[in-house]
């Protein structure tokens, strides 16, 4: 039980913030629990959080977007900023201040994705 509790006080408790919605369609659960997702892909977005940084990041999943819609089978992008008060300490996860959760109806589509929508995600 100690080596659990241990463990639990370096968990990354983070919540986010939806920051872009990118071409819903019908076909989307909008992460609803009573329709889930088939198939997602998510991964982080490096960059600063200041205001520059935010245009940065919506520009990034615009232009993915621009991409991914070549997919047969994608659905949406939703981008979402994390919480930031997370105490600092040496056990704490450093995570990207932004994510990307993509949507997509097949394992097909969602394994393209290194195709159509693997661009840098480092925009430092």
């Amino acid at each position: 039980m100690a080596a659990l509790v241990k463990k639990q006080e370096i968990l990354d408790r983070r919540t986010s913030e939806g920051r872009t919605d990118l071409d819903e369609s019908s076909l989307s659960s909008s992460l609803k629990s009573g329709n889930p997702t088939k198939y997602l892909v998510t991964h982080g977005i490096t960059c600063g959080g200041d205001r520059e940084s935010e245009k940065t990041a919506r520009e990034w999943a615009e232009t993915s977007v621009t991409e991914l819609k070549k997919t047969e089978g994608w659905v949406t992008t939703r981008t979402f900023r994390t919480g930031l008060g997370i105490p600092e300490g040496p056990e704490v996860q450093k995570v990207p201040i932004y994510f990307a959760v993509h949507e997509y109806l097949t394992p097909e589509a969602e394994e393209s994705y290194p195709q159509h929508g693997a661009g840098n995600t480092n925009l430092d």
